[in-house]
């Protein structure tokens, strides 16, 4: 009853629940979700139907619920919801970011925030919030976690300067176009079953990959688990080739490597060209993979080495683990998938509202 009660909020605008922190509202297409922001209170739930709504700063803690992408499944009719730059700064410790598409960057520059299953335009930073630091970086960002996303931009960025920290940050089953840097000493965290550097409208592969220019320096305090890397550039071998900033934790990886490691053998699954190519289901294009999601291209094939290169025998990549990749980014809220509200009710009689939903596990 609870969770029809949710949607019927959702979907009929703002309301108070007695006996809860929260207020929950509704943000339309047309509609201003930075005046929602302004107007919403820390702890409040804000959903947001499929429309285009701008970059957003985000300095209380809320929770924004989107749509998903990818044409997904239960989703509101009207499409995705697509926000421009977002941006978490100091006071939004404790938010979360779910179901949307945006077109620009997504910098976090506060602590325990989560951003799960999204479509990400642009770069994902850690540690940074305008007008903190030199060129704004240099926030505080501990605890993030950012799980379930298809970054179709450059990289996972993590760094500070100053006395900003980004520790214990977790990044799990992400699907990234390119790849990620990590330059700083205030830096601790995780990958674990992401994959990195599929190009999926084109079927192969992307010759960039960071960390480079020195980056790395310290990624003795980043752990590496069962992850698919599959860029072609020399960058992440250097990352790994010098044994004085080899990581504590590598494990379970599968790479593309390039170059030789002269010093050191890191252990992992080296692909074969026949191994490459059998790798996943969007690879290489088939007459099927324009009606295909891009996400879903990402899938391993049968027989696909992954498959059990991961620790222990287990799945490596985005959509292995204890917690894989949802196709097209739906909430991990129930969707409604029929709603049904007759046009009118006589005088004293009932209305009778008809809801159906399905679980977004």
């Amino acid at each position: 009853m609870r969770v029809r009660f949710l949607f019927l909020t959702a979907l009929l605008g703002l309301f108070s629940i007695s006996g809860f922190a929260q207020t929950i509202y509704r943000v339309q297409a047309g509609q201003s979700l930075p005046n929602a922001l302004t107007t919403a209170a820390a702890g409040d739930i804000i959903y947001v139907d499929g429309g285009i709504y701008g970059d957003i700063t985000i300095s209380k803690q809320v929770t924004l619920i989107g749509t998903g992408y990818f044409a997904a499944v239960g989703a509101a009719p009207t499409g995705e919801a697509r926000l421009g730059i977002v941006r978490f700064i100091p006071g939004a410790a404790g938010s979360l970011l779910t179901g949307f598409v945006t077109t620009g960057e997504l910098s976090v520059g506060a602590s325990n925030v989560t951003i799960v299953r999204n479509l990400i335009g642009g770069s994902v930073y850690l540690g940074y919030a305008p007008g903190i630091g030199s060129a704004g970086w240099g926030a505080t960002a501990n605890n993030v976690t950012v799980r379930q996303n298809f970054i179709d931009g450059e990289l996972m960025a993590a760094q500070t300067q100053g006395t900003g920290t980004v520790l214990n940050f977790s990044f799990r089953n992400n699907i990234v176009r390119n790849g990620f840097l990590i330059g700083s000493p205030q830096i601790a965290g995780e990958f674990v079953n992401n994959t990195f550097g599929y190009a999926f409208d084109a079927g192969s592969y992307t010759s960039y990959n960071s960390p480079q220019d020195g980056s790395c320096l310290l990624i003795t305090s980043v752990r590496f688990r069962n992850n698919i890397f599959v860029q072609s550039a020399a960058g992440f071998c250097a990352m790994l080739r010098t044994p004085s900033v080899v990581p504590p934790v590598f494990i379970g990886n599968v790479m593309l490597i390039d170059v030789a490691f002269p010093n050191v053998i890191i252990p992992g699954t080296r692909l074969t060209a026949a191994q490459l190519d059998n790798l996943f289901v969007g690879r290489p294009i088939q007459g099927n993979m324009p009606a295909m999601a891009p996400d879903a291209r990402a899938q391993l094939k049968a027989g696909s080495v992954a498959l059990t290169a991961g620790e222990g025998g287990t799945q490596a990549g985005a959509f292995g683990g204890d917690d894989p990749y949802v196709l097209s980014g739906i909430p991990f809220i129930p969707s409604i998938t029929e709603l049904t509200v007759p046009p009118t009710v006589t005088q004293g009689g009932t209305l009778n509202i008809t809801v159906k939903a399905q679980s977004n596990n």
